[in-house]
């Protein structure tokens, strides 16, 4: 991978601990909590992260090229960039 930094990412099931945690802090109903049936179908399903699902390294080239010059009476400068990139896609 060419990510400086790839983000941990929650499974279902500790996000809805997390979420059951937050209501109780918050004084929320019970209406909004996962009871522990909920959680156990969550701690049991097979998880896959959307990112590593979705994340692929990128193929980027950048080229620049600058010229400047000039006189006393009088100055320049050209320049030219050019960036390419190519990504691969899984279907």
């Amino acid at each position: 991978m060419d990510a400086i930094k790839i983000p941990e990412m929650l499974s279902a099931y500790d996000h809805a601990k997390l979420l059951n945690e937050s209501y109780k802090l918050t004084n929320t109903t019970n209406g909004n909590f996962f009871d522990e049936e909920d959680l156990e179908v969550l701690k049991n399903m097979n998880y896959k992260s959307w990112f590593d699902e979705l994340w692929q390294a990128a193929i980027m080239q950048r080229h620049n090229i600058n010229i400047s010059g000039g006189t006393d009476r009088m100055t320049f400068l050209w320049g030219v960039a050019i960036k390419t990139r190519m990504v691969t896609t899984q279907v």
